[in-house]
């Protein structure tokens, strides 16, 4: 772990501090046991298995027991993990049951994949990275706060073959009748193209989505 940086104490003020951290091959699990800033900002830790890098600038201020005004945190750097799966993710769990997507929920491998991360008023904010699940591609983007709720958009098209029903609350039955109600020709189409909202408590995310149009395997 490196760590360099100042640490203030203005007269009649919080401290202040502004480091620049430099994690490498941490463990998820350990530090998400270890820290619990680390646990209000990185929920998602909880289901990871593996190990990363980061490198982030930070700075914040200080609470009268040394604990982090997590509110007043302003952070950006990247993610790197080096090697590691997502097991029984809340979030990945709300879409398999509601669309036959395929096994997505467990033992999703990370393999030296970067993210740009920001924190800002409370949040996390991710930029838009792409990811392939269950054989399908994925542009993840959004952000979560430290009172633990969420809101994230994940993009996808969907091959015309998995729009059928799959008995578990319609999810394809309803990608569908909303793609009709737009007048989208599906016969004429190879994928829909969709955007599913995930917002919501972290533990329990509600799902919501939107069709946004059809394409073909040439990319039209």
């Amino acid at each position: 772990l490196g760590l360099s940086g100042i640490f203030e104490t203005p007269k009649d003020q919080k401290p202040k501090m502004d480091f620049h951290y430099d994690m490498k091959e941490i463990m998820y699990e350990e530090i998400f046991k270890a820290l619990e800033s680390f646990r209000k900002l990185a929920p998602l830790a909880e289901y990871v298995n593996g190990k990363f890098n980061l490198d982030l600038e930070f700075s914040g201020l200080v609470n009268d027991d040394l604990s982090l005004d997590l509110n007043s945190i302003q952070a950006n750097g990247f993610l790197n993990t080096l090697n590691a799966s997502i097991e029984s993710f809340p979030a990945l769990k709300t879409l398999s049951s509601k669309f036959d997507l395929g096994k997505i929920e467990n033992g999703y491998q990370l393999k030296n994949t970067k993210n740009w991360l920001e924190i800002r008023e409370g949040k996390v904010v991710i930029e838009e990275f792409v990811r392939q699940i269950g054989g399908l591609e994925y542009r993840i983007e959004g952000s979560h706060g430290i009172d633990q709720m969420i809101d994230y958009q994940i993009r996808t098209s969907i091959p015309k073959d998995k729009l059928k029903g799959t008995g578990i609350d319609r999810g394809m039955d309803l990608v569908v009748d909303q793609a009709n109600q737009l007048g989208l020709k599906l016969d004429q189409a190879d994928y829909v193209d969709v955007q599913f909202d995930l917002k919501g408590k972290f533990s329990d995310p509600k799902l919501g989505f939107k069709v946004l149009g059809v394409s073909s395997g040439d990319g039209s």
